[in-house]
């Protein structure tokens, strides 16, 4: 896996921080399927159910981080309250690994490195860490690709 490390503030919009939006447009491109788009107004799982398995080439997972996120963003759509619910990210991700084609990525968005991991078939190729400086959590953000090659190790991540 190559890993980045570089700085910039953060924002309630993580694509528009730019280290972020240039590394989703050079690894998987502009079109995507993207599960929580902000403004939130439907549930991730009944999002995806509309997708077929096998049949997209890219995700990009941002899910709110915490729970102050999930109740100050999402207000108008009523609030949500599942964050210490391990069992429905999980149900997220397991579906999320679903619909993403063979050779197909995602990307996870957050303050953790664990994305769908090789036990959903999935292979960690590059990890950006967006540091935001003072006492401010790092965005993480994973590039993985399903049904691929034995993972490897490198700490030599170049654009």
């Amino acid at each position: 896996m190559k890993i980045k490390r570089v700085f910039a503030m953060p924002s309630h919009e993580t694509f528009r921080i730019k280290p972020i939006h240039k590394f989703i447009r050079r690894t998987i491109g502009l079109s995507f399927v993207d599960p929580f788009p902000y403004p939130y107004q439907m549930d991730a799982l009944k999002f995806m159910e509309h997708f077929d398995d096998n049949s997209v080439k890219g995700i990009v997972l941002d899910p709110p981080y915490s729970g102050r996120q999930l109740i100050e963003m999402y207000k108008e759509a009523g609030g949500f309250s599942i964050t210490g619910n391990p069992a429905y990210w999980a149900k997220v991700k397991d579906r999320a690994g679903e619909i993403v084609a063979p050779n197909g990525l995602i990307i996870t968005c957050g303050w953790n490195s664990n994305g769908l991991g090789s036990k959903r078939g999935f292979t960690r190729e590059k990890l950006l860490i967006v540091a935001h400086g003072a006492q401010r959590n790092d965005t993480l953000v994973l590039l993985e690709r399903k049904n691929n090659s034995i993972e490897t190790f490198a700490v030599d991540y170049e654009d």
